[in-house]
Formats: structure tokens, sequence, C-alpha cells
């Protein structure tokens, strides 16, 4: 037994150089391919620029938990893209319309006992933040984690899904025999719980090893990129522009102070008066600029000495920091008051927010598209959820609100009043109910004509009679 567990940490610790190989390889390849700098003239730029050559998952970690710009980015892409829960079509997606089939009932239910909606909400963000996320499935089986699961498991065996960062989950092992389809795939992860965001010894502290079967991947471990990665550079620019100038402004307040001396003074016994030596003159007079800064009311005495402060000017970041902000919302394709806003009360413009539904819109049916269905597709391999050919649909992100929805129809029968003088119509009845948002399927009721005779006036009476 001891031999046997020897040889398989011995496996373990050689898969782990392997893997770790692997990563070095791809990242020297990947620095290859860019270097440091796009200035061909200084290849040292980004290095003069403060710029890291090689960003790691702690780096896009870090940036995602303490900036905020980065953060609310990331928030607003999130969720917007969630806005709403999919839907699974059983069949084809020109089977919405047709009656709620009894899988597709079936899974809203097991989506809901799971809540496994959000569950791949925040898998996804994992994903984002980092450039890949796991999906852990705990499933009641009674079997260790690194054994596979078997494919006759049901759906009241899963207990729960558990999202986690690229950070605590690490691919120990692959596949390297050539004729199998699954070559070069993860054979085994390492899990490491209490890894990302956590300090100290309190609190869960699992290391585990796990089996693919047991894991949803999201993303690819080693190309996966974050969606930090292109804009980068730019959050490290904002860094600088409004740290120093807080650094600036706070300089400034802080009074330091510049003594000059008048060349009779005897710097020497003001030491002796303070009872230091000559050397130590500077640090008498950093305790007094040190208590200045400290009291509201305070007071400096001085002989044969001026006292100026050293202001510095400091100029105005806001331009210089809408740069580089624009900047750091190009590649999510976010106008920037989306982020943040106007401070004078200017808010996004109708074209800025149809943008950003549509690339969300566009996020939805593509990316997100992909990661779902290979995730329905797992479960459905080992019978969380029945087989059966399905299709994702979304609602519209992009589609009118109602009230704007009721003012383009308005709109068009406005158009219509003013053509309608030369006897022209432009614009169908059915088509401004199209506009309006409503449907045409059945005919529309027109009003009934009134085909009553206007009845008589009665005859006024004349009581005086013509002579």
């Amino acid at each position: 037994m001891t031999e046997n567990r020897g040889k398989s940490s011995e496996v373990m610790i050689v898969n782990a150089i392997q893997g770790e190989m692997r990563r070095v390889m791809a990242r020297e390849f990947m620095t290859g391919c860019h270097n440091s700098s796009l200035d061909g003239k200084r290849a040292g730029a980004w290095q003069n620029y403060g710029y890291k050559e090689d960003l790691e998952f702690a780096d896009f970690y870090r940036l995602w938990r303490r900036n905020g710009i980065a953060n609310a980015l990331i928030t607003r892409l999130i969720g917007k893209s969630w806005h709403d829960d999919p839907e699974l079509i059983q069949g084809d997606i020109e089977d919405k319309d047709k009656e709620t089939t009894q899988w597709e009932t079936s899974v809203k239910e097991f989506a809901k006992k799971y809540e496994m909606w959000s569950a791949f909400q925040e898998a996804d963000l994992y994903q984002s933040v980092g450039g890949f996320a796991g999906l852990i499935l705990q499933v009641a089986d009674g079997k260790p984690w690194n054994e596979p699961l078997t494919k006759s498991t049901r759906d009241k065996r899963l207990y729960k899904f558990i999202p986690c960062w690229k950070a605590q989950l690490t691919p120990t092992s692959w596949e390297d025999d050539q004729t199998k389809l699954t070559y070069g795939d993860p054979t085994m992860y390492m899990f490491q719980e209490m890894l990302v965001g956590e300090t100290g010894t309190t609190g869960k502290s699992r290391n585990l090893e796990i089996h693919p079967d047991r894991i949803i991947p999201f993303g690819d471990y080693d190309t996966g990129l974050s969606v930090f990665e292109a804009s980068f550079n730019a959050f490290v620019n904002l860094e600088k522009i409004s740290g120093g100038s807080g650094e600036s402004f706070l300089k400034n307040a802080s009074r330091q102070l510049a003594i000059n001396f008048a060349k009779e003074v005897d710097l020497a016994a003001i030491a002796a008066a303070h009872k230091k030596p000559i050397g130590e003159i500077q640090k008498i007079f950093d305790q007094i600029t040190t208590n200045m800064n400290l009291g509201m009311d305070q007071s400096i005495l001085t002989q044969g000495a001026e006292v100026t402060p050293l202001v510095a000017t400091v100029p105005d970041p806001e331009h210089h920091y809408a740069i580089a902000l624009g900047e750091a919302c190009a590649p999510f394709h976010c106008p920037t008051k989306i982020v943040i806003g106007n401070q004078a009360g200017e808010l996004a413009s109708t074209d800025d927010k149809r943008e950003w539904a549509e690339t969300c819109q566009a996020r939805r049916t593509s990316r997100m598209n992909r990661f779902i269905r290979v995730a329905i597709t797992h479960l459905q391999k080992f019978g969380f959820i029945q087989k059966s050919e399905f299709a994702i649909k979304w609602s519209n992100l992009a589609e009118m609100t109602d009230s704007e929805k009721v003012e383009r129809a308005l709109k068009l029968a406005e158009i219509n009043a003013k053509n309608i003088i030369s006897g022209d119509i432009t614009y169908r009845t059915e088509e401004i109910r199209d506009a309006s948002g409503h449907d045409n399927d059945e005919p529309i009721e027109k009003l009934p004509e009134d085909d009553s005779k206007d009845d008589a006036l009665p005859p006024v009476a004349d009581d005086k009679k013509r002579p």
C-alpha cells in the first residue's frame, strides 16, 4: 500500500512538472510573438512606462478587486449579458413558438432546483476575469472526486454546482494517446479551495484531485484570455493619473516647508539649543513641520530665517484621465457614460445604450451560447438532463422599449395624417400596429357604422297666432 502511494505521488509530481513546462513554453512563445513594446525604435518602452511584460491571473484578479472602473466594466458586462435567463428549446430555434414540451419543463425545473443559471453567470464572471473557470459538479455518488462519473447518474444525485477560479483549478495530467479524440485534454485537475481572496488559516482549505467528468470547463486553461488583457496598460495609466494627482494634492495640502537661513545664523547654536548635534538639525525642523501639519492652529518661530511652503502646480487631470478611460473601455465596446455616467447630470444617449445592448446581445449569441451548449451537453452525457437536441433562446436586449414603440407608431400615424390631404396613405394600419408592438394575427375589428337616421326636430310651438 505504501509503495503504491509513493508511486502515485511521483506520478503527480512528474505530471505537475510537465504541466508547468508546457505553460512556460506557451508564455515564451507568446512573448516572442509580441515584444515588450509596440515601438520598434525603443524595445524597452513598456518597461519605461511601467507596463508589465507578462500578465498573470493575479494581475487580472487584483485589477478586478481594487480598481473601480475595471470592476464597473465587468459588472456592467456580466449584468447586462445575464439580464434575464435563457430558455432551452427542444429541437431547433424555429420551434420556439410551439407548445412547451415535457423536456423543456424538466430542464426548467432542474435549472431552478440547482440554481443552474446563477452558477453559469458566476462561472462566466470568473472566466471573463481570469481567462478560464471551472464549474465543479458535486455529486452524491459515494465515490472520491478523482474517480470518473458513471453514465447512470441521475438528477437527484447532484448536490450543487461549485464555480471556481483559474487559480483554484489546475490541470495536473493530460491525455497523451494520439489515437483518442480527447488527445491533449486534461485527465485530472487539482482543486485548491483556499487560494483566491482568502488569507489566514481559518475556513475551508481543501486540496482535492478531481476527475474531468466532474468539471465543466469555461474556456481553455492555457490559451484563454482575460477581458482585461487588451486594456491592462490603459488601467495602469488610469492609476498613475488618479494616484499621481491625489498625491500631488496631498503634498500641497501637507505644507512642506523650505527654510532659508541667513548666512549670519549659527546653525550649531540652534542645534545646541535643542540638545542635538549639528548633524541632526534636519530632523529638528522635520519634527517642527510634522507638528504644524498635525494641528490646525500651529505656528513656527524664526529668527534670521525665511519660511516658504513648497507648492507644486498640479495640472488638471480630467483631459488625460478621459483619454485613458476611453482606451480602457474600448476593448469592451462600452461607451464611457455607460460606466460612470456624467457629473453634469447628462445620461448616456439612446445611441450609446442601443450600441451597448447590441454588444451584449452579440456576446449572448456567440460566446455565452458556446459555453452553455458545452455545459448542457456535459450534463446530458451523465444523465443529469435527458438527451435531446436543443436550441438556446434569448430575449432581445436591443429591442425598443414600450414607450419607444409607441413613439415610433405615433410618428408613422403623423406621416399618414400629413399625406392624407393628397389622398396617399404611406403606412397601413397593420404596419403601425407592428411598430407599436401589437400582434396582427387576428383581424382588426372596425368600429360599427351608425345607420340610424337623425330624428327630425320637433316643431317649435308658437302660441301666438298669426293675424
